[in-house]
């Protein structure tokens, strides 16, 4: 690990999650930088709580998501564009690409970059993209032709307005909820 961290090794922070598979144990960890995990644990602190769990919005977003199927979930932010695969409930495959970009990306873009990781799952897992799951774009239904005909697979807004409830329209767009949406259902 030592060696593809972008900083000190001792300045980090581990969590990590182990699954049982029928293989065996597959452990998810995650690693961030001691210091930022402290600067957002202080907002927490400043405002009169406990901080809980800190984790990044990805992973909490994948709460939200259906997977008893192969399932990629495509979540895009202003600076990066996380992939995740699930299959019965089981994370298999997870990255963080740099997306310069940001939620401007065309749906063919989207495609594109995602299109290594889909192939990179089929080769290992001998398995098909069922369901896709988009978060983080002002228009799912753009990206969504270009991924349906990369995959064939059905592609859907993650954050959905009936996870939100009946009277949701707040002042924040229910693509940036992902995170929160996923951390509250699951």
């Amino acid at each position: 690990m030592k060696k593809s961290l972008p900083f000190d090794v001792d300045k980090a922070r581990v969590s990590y999650h182990a699954q049982k598979t029928a293989d065996g144990v597959r452990v998810v960890a995650a690693v961030a930088l001691a210091s930022v995990v402290e600067d957002y644990e202080a907002v927490f602190r400043d405002a009169g709580f406990s901080p809980g769990v800190v984790m990044p919005s990805m992973l909490a977003a994948l709460g939200a998501a259906e997977s008893e199927h192969p399932t990629l979930v495509v979540k895009v932010d202003a600076h990066t564009t996380s992939i995740a695969i699930l299959n019965a409930g089981q994370l298999q495959l997870f990255r963080t690409l740099e997306n310069t970009r940001g939620v401007t990306i065309t749906g063919e873009q989207l495609a594109e970059e995602v299109y290594p990781s889909v192939v990179f799952f089929q080769d290992t897992y001998h398995m098909n993209i069922e369901k896709i799951f988009v978060a983080g774009l002002s228009d799912t239904g753009s990206a969504a032709p270009a991924l349906r005909t990369q995959t064939g697979a059905e592609v859907q807004e993650l954050v959905r307005p009936s996870l939100l409830g009946a009277t949701a329209g707040g002042s924040v767009p229910r693509w940036r909820m992902a995170g929160v949406v996923g951390a509250l259902v699951s």
